[in-house]
């Protein structure tokens, strides 16, 4: 109690802050002076610091003080556990020693029967083997007697040849006479034979009898002594829990001790809590108050809401009249029309009459029926007086929607985007309600007189539903009328599902009017579906927000919904009659019969099940009688409770469902064989019958209904355990007081936050103005902010720009550093390329000297001219290029010195210039490198020269006339020329092996015979470099060998030219190879001229072609330097 004041006086406190806090805004209105301004405003920060600091004292409190309640709940069980647990271990105990003897008596005996059942069957055994002897015995004296038989028939077949021959067949009547004597004592040994085994079959069958009914005992035995055993270990069982319990109990008792320490400790938090408490009782001044106030508005909106309501209700009355009224107008003009045909057709035919001669003086104008013309006047009557009221009900309507219109103008924005769904999903609720109750009141009122099984059955289920979707649309209701206001709005989510439920709602009562609802499946469907959606808004609300008025509504309608089940059972049980009702058309009596016995034997169970039901109905009716006795007393119950009447709920609904299944199942069959005039199958219809009830009842079954009657009885002893329960007060609860409903919280909230906003707005005015002075105080800090926060921009980047040029200062000189030192190696590099340089012009004039030596040697055969040709043109150029740009071991290379990034630069002019040469030259190496390293890997796996390239078509067709040629001409050689260009062919024939032999071996290198180990000595030979490199010169090789057989055939031809004054190399007179076109600027004029053709000149550019290598050479040397 001490807890509960100490939270009632904090709230007061806060309320009472809160109030302050209004009082002052207000005053703050009422107050123009700055200086006032300021210590209010410095005022109520400070409230509103107390406030929030209250606040969340008050809930630090609220949540030690659940602890401290739980902690206490838990001492309290755990005492009481303690001491139940040891008077149960107690009784365990004497219960334990009670099975244990038990169990040994029951052991022996079990043994002792053990024995008889043994001695029994091997008794059984014996006598089964006497009666198999006997019995063959028994067959083989039939079959001696049968022979007989037949030896008989044959003597008395023979019979008048003996009488005719005595003599012959004397030997045959002696032994007709022994035969016939043999007989006798056989047919009496057979009589007697007969007779023994009569009576032993009749011992025998006594003793089996004997020993089948001790069987039985025996095998009862067996069941309770299995039976006993299951509760000896299930005791067994129990008394290992209870150690358990005992063991945790012992826990506890620690458990409780430290309980009761952290008890004390909080006991002191609580008395330094009560100083907070004591705070919040001001506030909570405040808020009795502020609640007085509230209560008084909402029942000024109740009022007026009653007011609206009769005003609805008066309208909707006026709406039926005026429907009734159009009805009768539509009627009195149908009748009207009715007689104006008839007047019709009389004025026509004596019209007819009167064109006669001799029949005008008869006629006369018939008067029209009297009852017709006064149902015209009291149709019209009542028509008038109906029109007058439809009249009169069209202004109230019209009145009330203009009313309302009015009203809309004056609510706030606010209701019509947070309040106006949720209202109109309550409204939507009640409006299900009263029109399932509609449609349930128009089927009992209206379908009573049905006869029809089927129809019965239907109208019971739909009633069932219409139940069902009732009861979960009044359990919503009664939530949304006491739920919070955040849950009252969040319902407004589902007004669009609600809107779907009343729609097919409306569709059963649209087949109610046109009365079409009987046997329409589709509306038990339609009704199935908007109880699945009351349902999922029951899950997503009802399970999360419960309430104690949520338990009462849920506790009448299981109640309700099982007493609908019960009359569904009454109908559905009548229907499985009318099902088996045999057609007149079934004219076979024994067929018949065989059905009456059919449907009998399958029946056997159907009173079992009414008395299930009957007993249901009877037990729900006693307990609804005691729950609407304790809910007149505004009581409640525990959730325990609600959770049992769910499981009879449940288990009703399943059974019946069942049978409605198994009828269906059934009555197809049934209608089947009555259409084929058969008979019906007992073992079918039992089996239809346990698959409805697997698939539902989840419980096996040989005979139909025996899962049902089950089910029920354990449904009636659940609703008696529900019964007892209700009679113990704990079980029931007292309802608290009744909550306002959510829209009148809110409507006061609205109304409050008007006030408030109206009381502010003076403030707001007031305080307009400073917030003026504060924005152009605010924008001229701005300016002054952005004119200071440039300057510090620009000053930040002028330090910046110091520190960068600092940087590149040291970068700079570091930079120096290297250059020296790289102008050292460079002078270096250039003396070296200079050794080398005349090296190489030593080589070329060597070559020189050795080219004369063979100029003036004769011209060899064409074949030989045009392959070395071919090796000059097309492959020392790769070649050569391949060997030229790798820098290996095995070929002297220079490399230059330098850092990575490029910072060398050679500061003297002339030293740059010819560095930048080298430069330009190794980078045109690199990239004819990297080009024709990748020809080389596609050309390397293929035929190095191919048929359908068109230079070998060419220098085919060159070898063809060639050879005709040297045919002609090898014959005039002389003996000297002839040994010299032998061997030129011998040379060029070795040349073009070798290079088969070079172009047939794959381009790759073996890399397995390298050993990763560190330390490991390898050959160089192993060199993946290496074996790249020596493939490498072996094609230079192959280069320098065709260059130097191109210049022995040249020089020979010459030679053979001076010597006989005929060519051996036909010399050609097409137009030159064509290398490359090249275009250049104009400015390079001077420099082109010296070494080509007059360039064709376009414009600022120049054409060049190339002709030969040398001119392509030359023109990458210009470049280059």
């Amino acid at each position: 109690m001490e807890l509960y004041e100490n939270l009632a006086q904090k709230t007061s406190d806060g309320e009472i802050l809160r109030g302050k806090l209004a009082v002052i805004e207000t005053e703050l209105g009422r107050q123009t002076q700055d200086s006032r301004m300021v210590a209010l405003t410095e005022e109520v920060e400070d409230l509103r610091f107390r406030l929030k600091a209250a606040e969340s004292k008050r809930a630090t409190d609220r949540d030690q003080n659940k602890e401290i309640g739980k902690l206490k709940q838990e001492l309290g069980s755990a005492v009481f556990t303690k001491s139940t647990t040891a008077d149960r271990v107690m009784s365990l105990q004497v219960a334990l020693k009670a099975a244990l003897s038990d169990k040994e008596m029951l052991t022996q005996q079990l043994l002792e029967a053990n024995d008889a059942l043994e001695l029994v069957s091997l008794d059984y055994q014996l006598s089964e083997e006497r009666y198999e002897s006997v019995a063959a015995e028994l067959q083989n004296l039939k079959d001696e007697v049968e022979e007989l038989n037949m030896d008989l028939d044959f003597v008395v077949s023979k019979r008048p040849e003996i009488e005719l021959n005595p003599e012959q067949f004397e030997g045959v009547v002696t032994e007709i006479n022994l035969l016939n004597n043999q007989n006798e004592r056989l047919k009496d040994a057979l009589v007697q034979f007969r007779d023994f085994s009569t009576m032993r079959e009749k011992d025998l069958g006594g003793k089996i009898q004997e020993l089948e009914n001790e069987i039985s005992k025996l095998l009862e035995q067996q069941e309770n002594d299995s039976l006993v055993y299951l509760k000896l270990v299930e005791a067994e069982s129990q008394i290992e829990d209870l150690k358990d319990t005992l063991n945790g109990a012992d826990e506890t008792k620690a458990l409780a001790e430290f309980l009761q320490l952290k008890n004390l400790e909080l006991g002191d938090k609580i008395e330094t809590m009560r100083d907070a408490v004591e705070d919040m009782e001001i506030l909570q001044d405040l808020t009795d108050e502020l609640e007085e106030n509230h209560v008084a508005l909402e029942k000024e909106l109740i009022d007026e809401i009653d007011i609206k309501d009769g005003f609805m209700n008066n309208l909707r009355a006026k709406i039926n009249s005026q429907e009734e009224t159009i009805a009768d107008y539509e009627r009195t003009i149908h009748n009207f029309r009715e007689l104006v045909q008839s007047l019709q057709e009389e004025v026509w035919t004596l019209g007819m009459q009167g064109s006669s001669p001799g029949i005008s003086s008869q006629l006369s104008w018939p008067n029209p029926p009297r009852d017709k013309i006064n149902l015209m006047d009291s149709a019209g009557v009542k028509a008038q007086y109906k029109g007058i009221d439809i009249e009169l009900r069209k202004l109230d309507v019209a009145q009330s929607t203009d009313h309302l219109e009015i009203l809309k103008v004056f609510l706030p924005d606010t209701f019509f985007k947070t309040e106006h769904v949720p209202i109109l999903s309550l409204l939507l609720l009640r409006r299900v309600v009263f029109k399932c109750s509609m449609i349930k009141m128009f089927l009992e009122d209206n379908f009573l007189s049905i006869i029809d099984p089927e129809e019965i059955a239907f109208i019971a289920e739909l009633r069932h539903k219409l139940f069902w979707a009732m009861g979960l649309a009044r359990r919503l209701v009664s939530f949304l009328e006491g739920c919070a206001d955040d849950v009252f709005l969040m319902f407004g989510s589902c007004y669009t599902e609600l809107i779907g439920t009343e729609r097919k709602i409306d569709v059963i009562i649209d087949l109610l009017k046109i009365e079409e609802v009987i046997g329409q499946r589709g509306v038990l469907v339609e009704m199935q579906k908007s109880i699945s959606h009351l349902e999922v808004l029951v899950e997503m609300f009802l399970k999360t927000y419960s309430s104690e008025i949520d338990l009462q509504r849920q506790s009448l309608f299981y109640i309700e919904m099982v007493d609908a089940i019960g009359d569904r059972f009454e109908a559905e049980m009548r229907r499985l009659e009318g099902v088996f009702t045999i057609p007149p058309e079934i004219d076979d009596l024994n067929v018949r019969d065989r059905i009456v016995q059919v449907v009998n034997e399958f029946l056997q169970i159907t009173p079992s099940i009414a008395e299930g039901a009957k007993s249901l109905r009877i037990m729900i009716k006693k307990l609804r009688r005691m729950v609407q006795g304790l809910v007149d007393e505004k009581k409640t119950f525990t959730d325990n409770i609600v959770a049992m009447l769910g499981v009879v709920h449940q288990k009703a609904t399943i059974s019946v469902d069942y049978l409605s299944v198994m009828i269906s199942h059934i009555g197809t069959y049934v209608r089947e064989q009555f259409e084929s005039k058969d008979s019906l199958s007992l073992p079918l219809m039992n089996q239809l019958a346990s698959n409805a009830s697997d698939a539902l009842l989840r419980i096996p079954e040989d005979q139909m209904g025996i899962s049902l009657v089950t089910v029920l009885a354990r449904t009636n002893s659940l609703v008696m355990d529900v019964v007892e329960a209700l009679e113990d007060p704990f079980n029931v609860e007292d309802i608290p007081d009744s909550v306002s409903p959510p829209w009148y919280s809110r409507a006061t909230k609205i109304k409050s936050d008007y006030l408030l906003n109206k009381d502010l707005s003076s403030i707001i005015e007031s305080l307009k103005a400073d917030i003026f002075d504060l924005v152009a105080d605010l924008n001229e800090k701005k300016n002054l902010q952005i004119e200071s926060n440039v300057k510090i921009e620009y000053l930040e980047k002028k330090s910046q720009e110091a520190r960068t040029q600092t940087a590149m200062i040291s970068m700079l000189e570091g930079r120096v550093k290297k250059l020296m030192e790289n102008e050292r190696r460079y002078i270096e590099t250039v003396e070296i390329m200079n050794y080398e340089k005349t090296d190489l012009a030593r080589e070329n004039e060597a070559l020189k000297q050795n080219a004369l030596r063979y100029e003036k040697m004769s011209k060899f055969f064409f074949f030989v001219t045009y392959f070395a040709y071919f090796i000059f043109v097309a492959s020392p150029q790769v070649n050569r290029r391949i060997g030229n740009t790798h820098s290996t071991p095995f070929k002297r290379s220079i490399e230059f010195g330098g850092n990575a990034n490029g910072s060398g630069v050679v500061i003297d002019g002339d030293v740059a210039t010819q560095f930048e040469s080298l430069k330009s030259a190794l980078r045109f190496l690199r990239m004819e490198n990297t080009k024709l390293k990748a020809d080389l890997i596609a050309k390397s796996t293929g035929a190095i020269f191919k048929t359908s390239d068109p230079l070998m078509r060419r220098g085919f067709n060159n070898q063809k006339i060639s050879a005709s040629a040297t045919v002609t001409n090898s014959v005039k050689l002389t003996d000297v020329a002839s040994s010299v260009v032998a061997g030129v062919t011998r040379d060029s024939k070795n040349l073009l092996r070798d290079i088969h032999r070079v172009m047939a071996t794959p381009s790759i290198v073996d890399i397995s015979a390298r050993d990763a180990r560190p330390g490991k000595w390898v050959s160089m030979k192993a060199d993946p470099m290496f074996q790249h490199q020596r493939r490498i010169e072996e094609i230079e090789k192959l280069v320098h060998r065709g260059e130097d057989l191109q210049d022995s055939i040249t020089k020979v031809s010459a030679q053979i030219e001076e010597a006989t004054g005929r060519t051996l190399v036909p010399k050609s007179t097409g137009p030159p190879t064509l290398l490359g076109k090249v275009t250049v600027p104009k400015i390079y004029t001077d420099s082109v001229a010296k070494a080509y053709n007059p360039p064709q000149s376009n414009g600022e550019t120049h054409k060049l072609v190339l002709t030969s290598r040398k001119q392509w050479e030359e023109l990458h040397s210009m470049f280059s330097r």
